[in-house]
């Protein structure tokens, strides 16, 4: 059977990672054909961008911007370095398959939709598309 399975596979996170990877292993090992679609929705992607919103100002959130600021500049090369690497697992472990809005993804018998993540409104936008 081929599974396609959409989740958020792509932070550097490793829960995320690890869920991922283990679903597609797991169903691999029962025989089945599985990918994992390559689904990166911009809302998501936005939170990844670093820039902060009018509430997050609100909530107190310069606060601890100064004191990240400074932090960040020695951390620079190391979260880099990290992000790489997680990068490379991706491309080596995931056999991934393009997500586009026009694919009616009829190259799959069965559909997942993994990791809680992807049901967090907060993560979502109050979006499911």
């Amino acid at each position: 059977m081929k599974i396609g399975i959409i989740t958020f596979h792509f932070p550097v996170n490793y829960g995320a990672m690890i869920q991922a990877y283990a679903m597609q292993e797991h169903l691999r090992m029962m025989g089945h054909e599985v990918f994992i679609i390559d689904y990166a929705p911009e809302y998501h992607m936005k939170t990844y961008t670093g820039k902060r919103s009018w509430r997050w100002c609100l909530r107190g959130g310069f606060r601890s911007e100064i004191p990240d600021r400074i932090l960040s500049k020695f951390f620079d090369g190391i979260r880099r370095s990290r992000t790489a690497n997680f990068m490379n697992f991706m491309k080596q472990s995931f056999q991934l398959y393009p997500y586009s809005p026009e694919d009616d993804m009829s190259f799959f018998d069965c559909i997942l939709l993994g990791s809680d993540q992807i049901w967090n409104q907060r993560i979502t936008n109050n979006c499911f598309d």
